[in-house]
């Protein structure tokens, strides 16, 4: 549309619909007009009248419809993630195009203070671990600082076609809802946590639990056309929805437990029967992750009480307390882990532990003694220069010191020296 010769024409727009007829927008060019109404349709007329030095026109109008946007669910082979800070309210994590990933509400704990970021992939075909089959679409949380302790309320999404999708494999596992209305499809709904990292069930190198959600936590959102399944958690991690319960390894084990003697850490575990065993896998966790030590054979099959043991020679480890599980396999490659087992150190040394290392805030900083002891700790820039020295009162075993001048650092690389009558030990830290 256009003025007439030398005359500017105004264009008056107008939208009646809904009981509600307002003008839009009063523009003298093409214009093109926004209109928002909520997320329902609705339908109504838009018209424009143009006026000039030559009059008013004719209005022309135009019935129109106005469709909402309609939510959908991210999910590709390739995982779908976002990075975010969560704050201490509810989070509504979305990939680039406004779809909605996941909801994350924390609870407590420093780890959700800083950078998390949230994945969803959509597997091509159902996988199955260890006997269970799991639903195409699953989850993986993953703070900046997973050392730290954190506990949360969580949403994750769903569509019907991903648990369509496991009920055409499900075998002899129950069903999960095959609509809004299937009560016992909702509660055969349950949630594997792997703990670690990983990107499917068999590659996550921590343990696992089940999370079973309160039925009315198991929403159907016609609105959005998607499940809304909510639940508490304590650890982020990698979550994956199947149905029933985990099958369990043909393996009772009556006893795991350790004890600190002359030569290291000894480990004692008793099974009362076992089916088609393996092997045991004694894994040690001293600050940095579980990390296997040795692989003790299983029996194979037996129905009387047997008794393993490792002991773990330590071979320079001077960390303050170590953490041991057990690996339990069966000759299917199916396995379960243990508890676990902490066991304090005998100290022969000062040790020194900086966690998170590197590290942005916040941190913790222990000192373990071979005995009760005055020190000295120094802090240095990687050039020698003094940043930090202060005189401190060791009692004997671990001593949890203030990190606040550290964690007030620039970023770089330093160094944390610790000195008492006749020891020194100093480690490399990285300010982020």
């Amino acid at each position: 549309m256009s003025g007439i010769d030398n005359y500017p024409t105004f264009y008056t727009w107008t939208y009646s619909g809904s009981g509600v007829s307002s003008p839009v927008l009063n523009t003298p060019e093409d214009t093109l007009i926004w209109l928002q109404y909520g997320t329902s349709a609705s339908s109504g007329t838009l018209g424009v009248t143009a006026s000039n030095g030559c009059g008013t026109s004719i209005p022309r109008t135009l019935d129109i419809t106005i469709n909402p946007l309609q939510p959908t669910l991210p999910g590709s082979t390739s995982p779908t993630c976002v990075q975010t800070y969560l704050s201490r309210s509810s989070n509504t994590l979305s990939d680039g195009t406004c779809n909605t990933i996941a909801s994350i509400h924390p609870t407590s704990g420093y780890a959700l203070d800083y950078i998390t970021q949230t994945c969803v992939t959509v597997d091509a075909a159902v996988q199955t671990f260890n006997g269970v089959p799991y639903v195409p679409r699953h989850y993986n949380i993953s703070p900046q600082y997973p050392s730290y302790p954190a506990t949360a309320t969580v949403t994750l999404y769903f569509t019907q076609a991903d648990f369509d999708a496991y009920n055409l494999v499900r075998g002899t596992n129950p069903a999960l809802p095959t609509g809004s209305a299937d009560a016992a499809g909702i509660a055969n709904l349950r949630v594997t946590q792997f703990h670690g990292t990983g990107t499917d069930p068999g590659t996550y190198v921590g343990g696992s639990g089940e999370i079973d959600p309160d039925d009315n936590n198991i929403v159907w959102n016609a609105g959005a056309t998607r499940w809304e399944v909510t639940f508490n958690i304590t650890g982020f991690s990698g979550f994956f929805v199947s149905s029933g319960s985990l099958v369990p390894l043909p393996l009772t084990l009556v006893s795991f437990t350790g004890q600190t003697v002359t030569g290291g850490n000894l480990l004692t575990w008793i099974t009362s029967s076992e089916q088609n065993t393996r092997d045991f896998e004694v894994q040690r966790d001293g600050g940095n992750g579980f990390q296997p030590l040795a692989v003790i054979p299983a029996a194979g099959n037996s129905h009387q009480d047997l008794s393993y043991s490792y002991t773990d020679p330590l071979n320079g480890n001077i960390e303050a307390s170590n953490s041991y599980r057990l690996k339990m396999t069966d000759l299917d490659g199916k396995f379960t882990y243990s508890k676990v087992v902490v066991l304090e150190s005998p100290l022969s040394a000062l040790s020194i532990r900086i966690l998170p290392n590197p590290f942005y805030q916040p941190l913790s900083l222990t000192v373990s003694s071979p005995q009760t002891a005055s020190g000295v700790i120094t802090v240095t820039d990687i050039s020698g220069k003094l940043l930090l020295r202060q005189n401190v009162s060791l009692q004997k075993g671990a001593n949890s010191l203030d990190a606040g001048k550290i964690a007030n650092l620039p970023k770089g690389m330093y160094l944390f020296s610790v000195t008492t009558d006749g020891q020194k030990q100093t480690v490399k830290f990285v300010k982020e």
